[in-house]
C-alpha cells in the first residue's frame, strides 16, 4: 500500500467513525473520543464542513427533543452547542423560535408566592445535608456566562430531590447576583417549584450550593 493510499483510508476510516459517534451523541465528549475532536482530522475542508453541519444538527436534535419534554433549560444548551458549532445549521431557526415562545410563556407566569427572600440558615441545623455544588469564586467575580449552566444544575437537583437550598457567598453583591440568576432560571424551568432558599455569607469559602432535606 502507497503512503497516499494509507493516508485515503485514513482519512475514510475518520469519516466512519465521525458517523459513529454522531449516531452515539459523542459530540463534543469525551474529551479524546468524540466527533468535534476527529473532525479536526480530516484533511478535506469540504468534508470538515459537511460534517461539522451535521455534528450541530444533532444538537439541534437534541433539542428539539428536550424541547417536547418541556426542559427548556437543556433545550437552550444544546441550542447554543448547535450555534457554536454551525450558526445555520439546518433547524436552528425554528428550535430558537420555540424556546423563545417557551421564555414568553415562562415570564408571563407570575412568580409564585412561595419564592421568599432568602432565610437565615440557623433553621438548617437539624437537616440532613444531602449534597454540595461549589463553584468558582473567581467565575462568580467575573460574573461568568457559563456559571448559568452550573446553577442549572443545582436547580435540576434541588427540584428532583425537593430539596431546601443553602446558597453561600463570600459578599452581598456576589450573593445578590447569584441569587438573581437562580430565580431568573427556575421561573423559566421549574415556575411552580416550591423553592426555599437560605443565604449566608462567608468570606473565606468557596462559594457554594447545599442541598438538604426537606421534612414535614
Amino acid at each position: 500500500m502507497t503512503a497516499a493510499q494509507a493516508a485515503q483510508e485514513r482519512q475514510q476510516w475518520l469519516v466512519e467513525q465521525i458517523k459513529q459517534d454522531i449516531r452515539d451523541n459523542r459530540l463534543t465528549t469525551p474529551q479524546e473520543n468524540n466527533a468535534m475532536q476527529k473532525l479536526a482530522l480530516l484533511s478535506d475542508p469540504a468534508e470538515q464542513q459537511r460534517y461539522r453541519r451535521k455534528i450541530a444538527h444533532r444538537y439541534v436534535q437534541l433539542a428539539e427533543r428536550e424541547l417536547d419534554r418541556n426542559n427548556y433549560i437543556q433545550a437552550s444548551s444544546y441550542a447554543i452547542k448547535a450555534e457554536e458549532i454551525a450558526d445555520n445549521a439546518d433547524g436552528l431557526k425554528q428550535v430558537r423560535q420555540r424556546i423563545q415562545s417557551y421564555r414568553e410563556q415562562a415570564a408571563a407566569v407570575p412568580i409564585p408566592a412561595q419564592i421568599p427572600p432568602p432565610k437565615s440558615v440557623e433553621s438548617l441545623a437539624d437537616k440532613d445535608v444531602l449534597e454540595t455544588l461549589y463553584l468558582d469564586q473567581s467565575e462568580v467575580a467575573e460574573r461568568k456566562f457559563e456559571l448559568r449552566y452550573r446553577i442549572d444544575l443545582v436547580i435540576e437537583k434541588t427540584v428532583k430531590r425537593n430539596a431546601l437550598l443553602e446558597m453561600s457567598s463570600q459578599n452581598e453583591q456576589d450573593a445578590r447576583w447569584l441569587g438573581s440568576v437562580l430565580r431568573s432560571r427556575i421561573r423559566l424551568s421549574h415556575p411552580h417549584f416550591d423553592l426555599v432558599l437560605f443565604s449566608t455569607i462567608n468570606t473565606d469559602q468557596e462559594p457554594r450550593f447545599r442541598l438538604y432535606e426537606r421534612t414535614p
